[in-house]
């Protein structure tokens, strides 16, 4: 059988999985060998000049397998692996500067954004080696630019040993007090098959965005009746909680991916993997992943790349990194091998699996969808909120994201206002040189003194000056598919206007602004309560185990933030953290930590908190310990009380070692970034974020606007800098 027939089949619906394919292959007479060795990598190739270079984010065996295809196949390849968080934004920002790979391995779903970029360069696919929903989800325009590797999807593992009846249809199953299907609801990733099931697809069939639509509605509607109503599906997981459960046997089924196979497959003794069940008799449909190798338009050897490229997609390749690795490969030949070896059976049921997948689309806009989409399904699931509502305040921060860019602005006046500030500048510069007296004493030449301040001065212009210059001017400029564009103040502009939204709207620099103030005042007000209570506690004298205390008390501080912010994250888990155990201890109800602006702000005070009353207690303590003790022993001598030795001989000594303190203390809250994107992640719908984690949103998350994001951090500094500026005049006027 020809390969244009088996995608005459595919395409009329005929072969509906990965399976059939494989049979029929294997039915055809077509050779079926035995070992992965016999298969071909497509051609040889010569060692010639430097090798190319390849980046890819695969881990652990998937790693080693890719080393054993470049080993196997002589592939002149220089192959680094990064960590998959941040993995697009390093080639993103590596291929816009015409530097980095030759070649890179990711999925699909950033291709649209690469294309618009104009950073890949089209391949040449191969007829009938793949399956065609995997080859189609690199094609654009009618030109290949990727080449399949595996392919990804969520899928439903069950555990045979404790399921009663199979798994038909969630809508159909009675109310329950524990969940049915175990899975996290955390991401759009996981929530969208619920969503499909009711016909919703964030792109219509010309490709133009209509997420969120009434489809949407109805499935987002739908899905929080299962979890809220019927209780089929977890509140409150995140995907290692619900994996969890299934591996110790407290979970029939779970949806998940293939990348957690091989744990499964060594806890649970009788695993199987199916396709997802329906929802009101309509199957729930997930993304379909499939991770490619592309090829960079600006690589010097393009012709030897894209032969690396073929040769990476090979048969041998795919039955390789299937054999090594368990990967699911969307490879035609290699199915119909591993199906006759009886090779990775459980693969084989997860290939199958993905038949109703719904390939993740390529469009750059797509980009602007996951953060809105994610936040509008926890508000409906965890929070009750009407879905209509959700989806519209998604709408508008999509629409946000994708505006589009400022009018250019006239450089020339620019450079003009730029030029007298310059003027002005060195004018200033050299009046205050020549009026000063010290100068015009000293007999020091002036090549010694610059000689003096030049090592000092290099480093403050390279690790402050320059960051700071380039910010702003960055901030002046805005993103565009293929260069920056000069917009001015446009940028500070839509900040400071909110886009036309009111200041009580959670978008809004406004509230963010408010909110952030909030979080800086009560932050730094317990930090100096509670840290110089400690202080005064520990000062006193004859305290017993004062230096175990001090130490215990200080490990706070101590431990990087990163960690104690993930740790208290847990205790605040819902369903499994410390802080609801002690309230159903106590007969009361437990808290959803993230569903309220309330809870989530405690969550995230909490942990800052304890993160930073050591530093004050530390200050405190080092200024206690200069107090003269001939004052203390005088006050008490003459009468004075605990009360009045603190007011009037502790405090006023204290208190100028604890202003510079409290400034340090007010800007390092002002900007506490790791506290709030690791405990409360901005939730809920980012009404808990403060104004350095929302420009980090623009900057990463969404449509990469990085101008608006220098923007926002310029405003940041300037209000710190205003906030300095004041306090340090107030503390020459209350000390002159």
């Amino acid at each position: 059988m020809n390969a244009p027939l088996l995608l005459l089949w595919f395409a009329t619906g005929v072969l509906n999985s990965p399976l059939a394919a494989a049979e029929l292959l294997a039915q055809s007479g077509q050779e079926i060998t035995k070992k992965s060795e016999a298969f071909d990598c497509g051609q040889s190739f010569k060692a010639e000049g430097e090798p190319l270079v390849l980046w890819h984010a695969w881990r652990d065996q998937e790693s080693e397998a890719l080393a054993k295809v470049v080993a196997a196949c002589d592939l002149p390849l220089k192959v680094t692996s990064s960590p998959f968080e941040g993995f697009p934004e390093k080639v993103s920002t590596a291929l816009a500067h015409g530097r980095g790979p030759d070649l890179f391995i990711f999925a699909q779903d950033r291709m649209g954004q690469w294309l618009k970029a104009g950073d890949l360069a089209t391949q040449q696919a191969v007829p009938g080696r793949f399956l065609p929903v995997a080859q189609e989800a690199f094609l654009h325009e009618g030109q290949s630019y990727g080449l399949p590797l595996a392919s990804k999807s969520l899928v439903l593992f069950v555990n045979r040993a404790l399921e009663e009846q199979p798994l038909e249809d969630l809508a159909m199953v009675p109310p329950r007090d524990q969940p049915l299907l175990w899975t996290t609801l955390d991401s759009y990733y996981h929530a969208f098959p619920f969503l499909a099931a009711a016909g919703a697809a964030p792109f219509d069939e010309a490709g133009q965005l209509q997420f969120p639509s009434d489809s949407d509605r109805q499935g987002l509607e739908m899905l929080g009746r299962l979890v809220n109503e019927l209780k089929v599906l977890p509140r409150s997981l995140n995907a290692d909680q619900a994996k969890a459960a299934f591996i110790e046997g407290r979970a029939t089924y779970l949806m998940d991916g293939p990348w957690s196979l091989d744990g499964l497959r060594a806890q649970v003794q009788e695993l199987e993997i199916r396709p997802l069940p329906k929802v009101n008799g309509r199957p729930l449909r997930p993304f379909l992943g499939v991770d490619g190798v592309f090829v960079s338009a600006h690589s010097t050897r393009l012709e030897l790349a894209r032969s690396v490229a073929s040769a990476l997609a090979s048969d041998r390749s795919a039955a390789l990194r299937l054999e090594r690795a368990g990967q699911l490969v969307p490879n035609l030949k290699v199915g119909a091998w591993a199906k006759a070896q009886g090779l990775r059976p459980l693969a084989s049921q997860a290939m199958a699996a993905q038949v109703n997948g719904y390939p993740t689309p390529t469009q750059a806009e797509m980009l602007a969808i996951w953060g809105p989409a994610k936040d509008a399904v926890t508000a409906v699931v965890r929070q009750g909120t009407p879905a209509e509502d959700a989806l519209s305040l998604a709408k508008r921060r999509i629409q946000k994201m994708l505006d589009p860019l400022p009018p250019p602005a006239d450089l020339a006046p620019w450079f003009v206002v730029a030029g007298l500030l310059g003027v002005m500048g060195l004018i200033v510069v050299v009046r205050r040189y020549r009026a000063d007296r010290l100068t015009r004493r000293s007999r020091t030449p002036l090549p010694t003194l610059l000689g003096f301040a030049l090592p000092g001065g290099l480093v403050l212009i390279l690790l402050v000056g320059a960051p700071i210059l380039t910010g702003l001017g960055m901030s002046l400029f805005a993103r565009g598919e293929e260069s920056w564009r000069f917009v001015g103040f446009a940028n500070y502009l839509s900040i400071l206007a909110s886009d036309g939204l009111g200041p009580t709207h959670p978008l809004s620099f406004w509230f963010t602004l408010v909110v952030t103030v909030l979080w800086t005042l009560i932050n730094v007000a317990l930090h100096f309560g509670i840290g110089l209570g400690l202080a005064l506690l520990l000062f006193r004298p004859g305290l017993k185990f004062r230096t175990p205390l001090r130490l215990l008390l200080i490990l706070p501080w101590a431990i990087p933030n990163y960690i104690t912010a993930l740790a208290w994250k847990g205790l605040f888990d819902e369903q499994f953290g410390a802080v609801n155990a002690m309230l159903l201890t106590l007969g009361l109800d437990p808290v959803g930590w993230w569903d309220t602006g309330v809870a989530a702000f405690t969550a995230n005070l909490c942990t800052n908190v304890w993160l930073g009353f050591p530093f004050m207690m530390v200050t405190a303590l080092g200024a206690l310990s200069a107090i003269d003790g001939d004052q203390l022993e005088a006050a008490r001598m003459d009468g004075a009380g605990s009360w009045f030795r603190l007011r009037h001989v502790i405090l006023p000594q204290v208190m100028p070692a604890m202003v510079p303190a409290l400034l340090l203390g007010t800007i390092w809250t002002f900007n506490a970034f790791n506290v709030i994107y690791l405990v409360s992640g901005g939730a809920p719908a980012h009404a808990t974020d403060i104004l350095v984690s929302e420009a980090y949103r623009f900057a990463f998350e969404g449509q990469q606007r990085y101008g608006y994001a220098a923007a926002y951090s310029v405003l940041i500094f300037g209000i710190l800098v205003l906030f300095a500026w004041a306090s340090t005049g107030v503390k020459r006027r209350r000390e002159s």
